[in-house]
């Protein structure tokens, strides 16, 4: 079947976009944890945790959108060649997340990013149960509230595609 040929959500002229673009975060549930079957768990759990998912896209990244996306740490994190092949693995699922200290709050509930440090101090956070490696460590969050519109911005505007 060539998916192409038939419609999908990305056609803004149909669905048009929900985000909101202000004090939002940017939620990637990475590919490894939506092949698993956990990103209704992760949604879930932002949720419950008092915060708003104003928008949601899958999209499969290629290798630059994934390079443009984390760019900023690239010299940063030693595993980043791993992250960007984990990026474009499969697809992700992309949430804008609001809440009154979005940035806080989805962070507190994410996480250390190092997902054997979450699992000691942190065991009921997204990394400490949906990670498995530095890599592969479940989610992706905005890391300063300053971020948050433009990462927001990058997936729901300039990653617009059309099927």
């Amino acid at each position: 079947m060539n998916f192409q040929s038939h419609s999908c959500f990305s056609d803004t002229g149909r669905f048009p976009e929900t985000a909101a673009y202000d004090n939002c975060a940017l939620c990637i549930i990475r590919p490894h944890a939506v092949k698993a079957g956990n990103a209704g768990n992760i949604i879930t759990s932002i949720m419950s945790s008092g915060m708003e998912i104003t928008g949601l896209k899958m999209i499969h990244l290629s290798r630059s959108e994934s390079h443009e996306l984390f760019e900023v740490y690239k010299g940063v994190l030693p595993y980043y060649s791993e992250i960007i092949t984990e990026m474009i693995a499969a697809p992700c699922i992309f949430l804008e997340v609001r809440s009154a200290s979005v940035v806080e709050d989805l962070r507190r509930l994410s996480g250390p990013h190092d997902v054997e440090l979450a699992q000691h101090i942190m065991p009921d956070s997204l990394r400490a149960k949906y990670g498995i490696s530095n890599s592969k460590n479940g989610v992706h969050v905005t890391d300063l509230a300053s971020d948050g519109e433009l990462e927001v911005r990058y997936v729901f505007e300039i990653l617009n595609r059309v099927c």
